[in-house]
């Protein structure tokens, strides 16, 4: 296993992207006319060959921050997250909830311990995240966000940056900005994110990745 830690200020947000533009030929006649298209996933090769290492990070760790805002209340906690194939373990130690909050489960059932040690169980972690806590996050989706891979159950639209990692995208209604990478893993990892649907915005930091 191998484990590192990263410790830099924000950098500036991506100024070049890669896009692939879909055309029709009326859109082309029209092109004046019309706002751009909306850009599509990216098939070259140096994608491919990134997914493919992503694909194959099935076991890691992280340790970082989380910050939510619905639009009318803030929440902020560290955050630990175990990923082993479908399998994951996620623990907000902080404000949110009033304390530690543990989550786990697989793609059947989840359950979760609030600061009064009770479990509750439902069949996925939004449902119950929800209705335990009335918040919604987007927790079978992060599990591949996190590493900036797109969730392969859904259709993907995407802005690449020079490197050919995803500078941002948008799946099932979310947004989702990649602001930083580390180059302390391997294979390059996101440092710092942001999630945002509707009113919900969600910031994640993260200082450490142990993959493998």
């Amino acid at each position: 296993m191998r484990e590192v830690g990263q410790r830099r200020e924000w950098l500036p947000r991506f100024s070049h992207f890669s896009r692939i533009w879909i055309l029709t030929p009326a859109a082309l006649l029209s092109a004046c006319a019309v706002s751009p298209p909306q850009f599509q996933i990216d098939t070259t090769p140096q994608w491919q060959a990134r997914l493919a290492e992503l694909e194959a990070v099935a076991r890691w760790t992280l340790n970082g921050r989380v910050s939510i805002y619905d639009g009318k209340q803030a929440w902020h906690a560290n955050l630990i997250w175990q990923q082993d194939g479908s399998a994951f373990d996620v623990r907000f130690n902080g404000p949110l909830a009033s304390g530690a909050v543990h989550l786990f489960g697989n793609e059947t059932e989840t359950t979760l311990q609030l600061p009064d040690q009770v479990m509750h169980v439902a069949p996925t972690p939004e449902m119950l995240l929800q209705r335990e806590i009335g918040l919604w996050l987007p927790v079978g989706h992060l599990q591949y966000w996190l590493l900036s891979r797109p969730d392969p159950a859904y259709p993907l639209t995407g802005e690449w940056d020079q490197a050919g990692q995803l500078a941002r995208m948008t799946q099932d209604g979310w947004e989702i900005e990649y602001r930083e990478y580390t180059t302390a893993t391997n294979p390059v990892l996101p440092r710092k994110i942001e999630i945002t649907h509707s009113q919900l915005r969600v910031k994640i930091v993260i200082d450490q990745w142990r993959v493998g």
